[in-house]
């Protein structure tokens, strides 16, 4: 799980043409151009890849009671819905938590509360959906996964954004990590 901390501190994978937070704040500030994909932009389509799941899956519903694998399959597209709307929520409060780190902001901080708290409503959309199909289970590459029980760490990014203060997030411009491991 990441913390919105981590997602204002996070940087992109290589070669991906994604600003990370840190990158996109620095260049809005600046009055930069944005030559990458930004943030925002990737909340965006979330957003709308969203949009375009729940408008296919009500065509879907009815079929669905009569067919068990699609009712399955539309209840695992529902579940990736609320998913997708959580992380959209999630990089736009993180995205006003920076700018109000940089500027102190009240609007921003404001704005902040607001998108974790729409994540927040979101991600329990997405823990009903998903966990009454699935138990939480042991996964080898991430270990055991409750998603309810990671609804509490969820709402600490409320408490997170609540008590932070403005010039938290440093930045020197250097971003840990790099090609090595992407490439061959």
């Amino acid at each position: 799980f990441y913390t919105v901390r981590h997602f204002m501190e996070g940087t992109s994978m290589p070669g991906a043409e994604v600003l990370c937070i840190r990158d996109w704040r620095a260049r809005l500030t600046a009055r930069q151009p944005m030559e990458q994909t930004t943030p925002l932009e990737i909340a965006e389509a979330l957003d709308g890849a969203v949009a375009e799941t729940l408008a296919s899956l009500d065509a879907l519903r009815e079929a669905a009671k009569e067919d068990s694998e699609l009712r399955k399959n539309v209840t695992d597209c529902e579940a990736l819905a609320w998913l997708g709307r959580y992380y959209a929520s999630k990089i736009r409060g993180a995205c006003a938590l920076a700018l109000f780190d940089v500027n102190g902001d009240k609007f921003e901080h404001e704005a902040a509360l607001r998108h974790l708290g729409d994540a927040l409503t979101h991600w329990k959309r997405y823990a009903v959906v998903r966990d009454a199909h699935y138990v939480p289970a042991l996964y080898n590459r991430v270990g055991y996964v409750d998603v309810t029980a990671l609804t509490e760490k969820v709402a600490a990014d409320l408490d997170i954004a609540r008590n932070w203060k403005p010039g938290t997030l440093k930045d020197d411009g250097t971003r840990a990590g790099s090609e090595k491991g992407f490439r061959k």
